[in-house]
């Protein structure tokens, strides 16, 4: 392993060791989606995507494949430590804008 992929696993590993991997489950739709806290909010992250500054602007420069949250949900999804929460639909449409950033 390289020293960058190194640091890169050394931060995702405090993420999820901080319980910051969180996966909503909304009931009845059945949608299920994975964010990470972050420093200052909580990013959408698939295991190929994430919305943080730091990998948008990596993809754009093709230096990086993924970022320090999508490494944590690879960690987390391993290892079973992803804190799940079970929501209904309304309190999806009320978490939306903040989990996405789209408040109107």
């Amino acid at each position: 392993m390289d020293e960058d992929s190194q640091e890169l696993d050394d931060r995702a590993r405090k993420v999820v060791d901080g319980h910051l991997v969180k996966q909503y489950i909304v009931a009845p739709m059945g949608i299920s989606r994975f964010f990470v806290v972050g420093a200052d909010k909580e990013y959408f992250v698939t295991r190929d995507s994430c919305s943080c500054e730091s990998f948008q602007r990596a993809i754009t420069t093709g230096k990086q494949q993924i970022c320090k949250h999508i490494r944590a949900l690879e960690i987390a999804l391993q290892e079973n430590t992803i804190e799940v929460f079970h929501i209904s639909t309304e309190e999806y449409r009320e978490l939306r804008p903040y989990l996405f950033g789209t408040k109107r």
